[in-house]
């Protein structure tokens, strides 16, 4: 199966997407194009290189390029300024909730008057040029596994975008122009592909003031989640023209905790958050909020919560968190993967076939040689149904990827109501109800010589169970896949009334061989 990556941004909490992609490869799933911002920037990019996840990490523990989480990004020096702050804490007190120790951490950095004196210069407590320099010899050498003969084609000798072939895409925040800057080996411009991979992932992980923003060509950069922590949409126009319904899996970083605020009590009893706990709430919903308005327009956008007990800040992970991250952030994909039997779906071609043997079905069983056309409509989203399969569609048709609200037209009416729909097309408006209606343009899309047809619930129910009162609707919801759709420029409502009537067994048997080739549930 091939699908689209993205990353999410969230400093350490970032080692967890390794446990993600090893589940991705049990499911043998393959990206044909990956991007992130900051921490999922080194593994879209680890990933778009040709690394495994058991060449990042290990299950043992003992192997892998990020067995010590974000450690060998860190010079020795770097390591020892961090180490010494993060023993600071320790002798102040400072326990591990996010806003407590992060500012606790700034606060004593700053105090320290060689970092102090170092930040002023930089603006940072440290650089991204030790990872840099890390990265460039992972590229190269994961490059030359392939060809033994490649060679850098980046200016001083670095690998560039265009030398990597899988679709990647790097979000970094642009501070001197105030915009979000995608580096990609996808541009039309040359001079986008010859960037270099290592300081494209410098400038996007560039977390504010613990790490300097990266000085480029045209400006300075940060952090990427400074723009877009979550960029679903980087790959907008791929998913044009990649094949239907290719799914993009979207790998979120769920901090563990007991909530962003704690809050203390007022004079008065009401609940109020301390102000330091305010300040950090405030940061980090702008680096590393919600972000759902990224995701909005991508019908097949997946998203996976990866649970982390780690912090962003969490630079010098122990072994034992590293593990756990990894575990949890495998199991939760695989439980994903595993359930959502809606991601596997079969080839148009083969479903197609099928329905051309249930239209021969019907034309055998009436004598009926008129124009008849079948299609299959699935949820994309949790209320808006779209035809994905069909039969007898011709390239005229400009109904053959109609999306509807549910709720809207036959179908969706079909859908909501959990029952058939049998509609005389000639007098459709007049019939349905306001919430039956399509928008003109909607109805514009639709085969203008229609006059009938009928609308079938796919569920793993049949139609007797559907019909049977003692069944409640979250049940029969649950049970709901999709909706088979008849239609006819003749005016056969009658024969679809008596199909319906005189056939359910048939239409039952039906409905449980679609759902079953569209679930594949092993």
């Amino acid at each position: 199966m091939q699908a689209f990556g993205i990353f999410e941004g969230g400093g350490a909490k970032g080692v967890a997407h390794i446990g993600a992609l090893a589940a991705v490869e049990e499911h043998k799933i393959d990206f044909i194009g990956v991007a992130g911002s900051s921490a999922g920037a080194i593994i879209a990019v680890l990933v778009a290189c040709g690394y495994k996840a058991e060449e990042l990490y290990s299950p043992a523990g003992d192997s892998g390029l990020l067995k010590d989480s974000f450690k060998p990004f860190l010079s020795d020096n770097d390591q020892k300024t961090y180490r010494s702050i993060q023993e600071s804490l320790k002798r102040i007190g400072a326990n591990k909730s996010s806003y407590n120790w992060v500012t606790s951490l700034l606060a004593e950095a700053w105090s320290q008057k060689k970092a102090l004196k170092h930040s002023h210069k930089t603006l940072g407590l440290l650089t991204t040029e030790h990872f840099e320099a890390w990265l460039e010899q992972r590229l190269l050498h994961k490059l030359r596994e392939h060809d033994p003969n490649y060679a850098p084609t980046a200016t001083h000798g670095k690998v560039a975008f265009k030398d990597i072939t899988l679709p990647l895409k790097i979000i970094a925040s642009n501070l001197t122009e105030n915009k979000i800057r995608i580096f990609s080996n996808s541009h039309e411009d040359d001079r986008d592909r010859e960037e270099s991979v290592s300081e494209a992932v410098g400038a996007s992980i560039a977390l504010p003031l613990l790490f300097a923003p990266k000085k480029h060509n045209e400006g300075l950069f940060s952090d990427g989640g400074l723009m877009s922590n979550f960029p679903v949409w980087v790959f907008d126009e791929e998913r044009k023209t990649a094949p239907l319904l290719t799914p993009t899996f979207g790998f979120r970083l769920v901090e563990r905790r007991n909530g962003p605020l704690s809050p203390k009590k007022q004079d008065d009893g009401q609940q109020s958050p301390t102000l330091m706990e305010y300040l950090w709430s405030v940061a980090k919903a702008g680096l590393f909020g919600d972000n759902s308005l990224e995701t909005r327009q991508v019908s097949t956008l997946h998203e996976i919560l990866l649970p982390v007990k780690l912090l962003t800040y969490d630079l010098l992970a122990d072994k034992e968190s590293i593990h756990t991250a990894y575990e949890a952030a495998r199991d939760a994909t695989n439980n994903y993967l595993s359930r959502r039997d809606t991601i596997w779906k079969q080839e148009p071609s083969y479903i197609s076939s099928i329905l051309t043997l249930i239209a021969n079905n019907f034309r055998n069983t009436y004598a009926f040689s008129g124009h008849l056309r079948i299609n299959i409509m699935l949820p994309i989203t949790h209320d808006t149904l779209k035809v994905i399969y069909t039969h007898n569609m011709s390239d005229e048709d400009c109904d053959d990827m109609l999306e509807l609200p549910i709720g809207c037209g036959a179908a969706g009416h079909c859908w909501s109501s959990l029952r058939p729909v049998v509609c005389d097309l000639l007098h459709a408006k007049q019939v349905f109800s306001d919430k039956w209606k399509m928008s003109k343009y909607q109805q514009r899309l639709v085969r203008h010589d229609l006059k009938s047809l009928l609308s079938v619930p796919l569920s793993t129910l049949t139609n007797t169970q559907l019909d049977d009162m003692n069944i409640d609707d979250h049940t029969k919801h649950r049970a709901f896949r999709g909706v088979l759709n008849f239609d006819s420029d003749e005016a056969i409502v009658p024969i679809f009334q008596d199909f319906l009537l005189n056939h359910r067994t048939e239409i039952d048997a039906s409905s449980r061989m679609i759902v079953s080739l569209l679930s594949n549930i092993s």
